[in-house]
């Protein structure tokens, strides 16, 4: 049998529609994560964010964050305790139906205690969103457990 130039045109053109094909089914079974729910509104609230990320960042003082192995443990330090309310996000960048969310609670001296035994080891950003004495603030601390 002889290899028509017709006959190439034609594996070609069915080549490239196998493979059109076959990426279009591929493409609707890869789940699309987005790395925020309601990002729409986040973006709306940059400018706030944007100002309690730089009031964290001129006073760094205010929150340290430890980790403590001996005792599988997170420890956030506040160096002002009174009048503080927030939220404590772990935040897995890898799969966000892991991302963890506390409240901020601390003991009289001002220490917030996160156990980690049973949260799956690897990279964590630790996010804290807080406000004391009237000022907004927010940190975010790279973390691997």
């Amino acid at each position: 049998m002889k290899f028509h130039w017709g006959t190439g045109i034609a594996l070609f053109y069915t080549a490239f529609v196998i493979a059109m094909v076959s990426m279009a089914v591929r493409s609707t079974q890869i789940d699309i994560e987005l790395v925020q729910d309601n990002y729409y509104q986040h973006d709306l609230d940059y400018e706030t964010f944007r100002q309690k990320r730089q009031n964290g960042q001129l006073n760094q003082n205010q929150l340290r964050v430890d980790q403590l192995p001996e005792s599988q443990q997170l420890r956030l330090q506040f160096e002002t305790p009174e009048s503080l309310r927030g939220e404590v996000l772990l935040y897995r960048p890898s799969d966000h139906r892991q991302d963890l969310s506390y409240p901020i609670r601390i003991d009289d001296r001002g220490q917030m205690l996160i156990p980690t035994a049973r949260i799956q080891s690897g990279y964590w950003r630790v996010r804290v969103d807080w406000e004391s004495r009237g000022v907004a603030y927010f940190q975010e601390n790279e973390l691997s457990l």
